[in-house]
This record gives C-alpha cells, sequence and structure tokens, in this order.
C-alpha cells in the first residue's frame, strides 16, 4: 500500500513540475457566461477574437454600454411624459426616480444595475465569441470545440447544434469561450455544424 501512495506522490510531483516548465498540459478551453451583454445584444453577426483589455472594452462598449444609452435616450422622452401625466406635480428629481424604476423594471435593463461584467487576464487568455442560431420545441444542445492546429497557425472555433424537435421557435445564443492565449499571428475560424434531431 505505501508503494502504491508513493508512486500517486510521485506522479503529481512530476505532473507539477511539467506544468512549471510549460510542457504538461494545456488549460481546458472554458465557456464563460457574458449575461449582462448577451441580455442587451443577442445575436446578430458576432465572430470575434479578444486579445487585449482596451478590445474587450470596446466589444463591452458596442454591445452592452452603447445599446443601453441608446435605448434610454430614445424612449427617456416618452417615459418620463407618462410619468408625469400619472403624478403630476413632483420634483424633477421624484421624476428621475420614477423614470429609473420604469427602465430597470423590464428588459434590456432589468437585471443590468449594478451588473459587473467579468474581468480576463488577457496574457494569458483569449475571449472567442460567436452566434449560433437555432430553432426546434425546447432549447437545443449545444458542442463546443476548440482545434489548435499550431503547424498552420489556425484555431478553429466549432459549435454543434443539436435541435429538439421540428417545431419553428427560434433560440439565439452567443457562444462565448476563455481559451489559452492566441498568438496574432495565428487565424481563427468561425463554423456552425447543425445536427438533425433523431428523437
Amino acid at each position: 500500500m505505501k508503494f502504491f501512495i508513493s508512486i500517486f506522490l510521485l506522479a503529481i510531483l512530476l505532473s507539477w513540475s511539467c506544468n512549471q516548465n510549460g510542457t504538461g498540459p494545456d488549460l481546458t478551453d472554458t465557456e464563460i457566461l457574458l449575461e449582462g451583454m448577451d441580455q442587451v445584444t443577442s445575436g446578430g453577426n458576432l465572430q470575434v477574437v479578444i486579445n487585449t483589455q482596451a478590445e474587450y472594452e470596446t466589444l463591452i462598449y458596442n454591445r452592452y454600454t452603447k445599446p443601453l444609452q441608446e435605448y434610454w435616450n430614445s424612449q427617456y422622452p416618452a417615459v418620463l411624459q407618462s410619468m408625469k401625466n400619472q403624478h403630476p406635480n413632483l420634483s424633477d428629481s421624484e421624476y428621475t426616480v420614477l423614470v429609473k424604476n420604469v427602465f430597470y423594471s423590464g428588459y434590456p435593463f432589468k437585471g443590468t444595475e449594478g451588473y459587473t461584467h467579468p474581468s480576463i487576464d488577457f496574457s494569458k487568455y483569449t475571449l472567442l465569441g460567436q452566434n449560433v442560431d437555432g430553432s426546434g420545441c425546447r432549447k437545443p444542445d449545444y458542442q463546443v470545440s476548440i482545434i489548435r492546429t499550431d503547424s498552420l497557425r489556425m484555431v478553429t472555433f466549432k459549435v454543434k447544434v443539436q435541435p429538439h424537435g421540428d417545431c419553428e421557435a427560434p433560440f439565439i445564443k452567443n457562444q462565448w469561450m476563455l481559451v489559452r492565449k492566441i498568438p496574432d499571428t495565428y487565424k481563427v475560424a468561425f463554423a456552425v455544424e447543425y445536427s438533425r434531431d433523431e428523437h
């Protein structure tokens, strides 16, 4: 028994040593949830490779901050007038509170107050994102694969979609993956594959 415990401990130490020298296995690619951003902007032609904090901040602005600002600006006059009609003779600050409550009680603002986007260490990781459309009687299953071909300097981000039933209810998903840092010299290919429902 002591022999097996010694072998097990030795294997752990060797594995740790390999990882410290950069010759061990790569980090498993991980799905990351960007719920706030996806709630505000889902779908569209999303195929992004984010390698820096500046690119991430631009993504957040374009898919989160800007759409919320535009929605607020376009709807504010009508909501304010509605509040004035329903609650006459209030102060400006009271109307501001009422309008804010209306905005944050429904989409796209609901749940965004105080929301913070996940922080990412771009010295180690790359954020990949692509939109996947589907249909069916219930939410499809999604199988993601990240294929790194170093000899071709290529990374393929593939999502396989398994629908359920012949219904035409639409399902939209933004698939975000955090992967080991992709060098700037690599190309990223995006692919979506649809399989037939076999049930």
